[in-house]
């Protein structure tokens, strides 16, 4: 995590790490929104919105995640841009609700072959 940004660094797509001033707990959730001096915060996968955070509860923004020593990128890199347009309209729980749906060897082929396209697009 880094340390608090500055409001121009601040910005839709970005996950941060902040105080919830109704609750009083840490979250780290993605900024979906600005108005003036406050943002407004979603966790991916939740369904309602933290509402609009003030800058100074803000903790630092997220650059990077690890789960048992091996790097996580999803949601950090550039594919921040589709997760905000598909959290901000309540998309994005759908969308994991279904893929649940799918046993884990589906999911791991479908990955791959999106792997693949991904690729394949990147080269031309």
């Amino acid at each position: 995590m880094h340390q608090q940004p500055d409001g121009q660094s601040l910005r839709p797509g970005l996950v941060v790490a902040f105080v919830n001033p109704q609750t009083e707990r840490l979250a780290v959730h993605r900024v979906i929104g600005r108005s003036g001096p406050r943002y407004l915060i979603k966790g991916d996968n939740a369904l309602e919105n933290d509402g609009f955070i003030k800058k100074e509860d803000i903790l630092g923004y997220v650059w990077k995640i690890e789960r048992d020593g091996r790097r996580i990128s999803f949601g950090l890199g550039s594919e921040r841009g589709i997760i905000l347009f598909l959290s901000r309209f309540n998309l994005l729980h759908g969308i994991i609700s279904l893929w649940r749906i799918f046993p884990f060897s589906a999911r791991k082929m479908l990955l791959r072959s999106l792997e693949f396209l991904l690729l394949v697009t990147r080269d031309n």
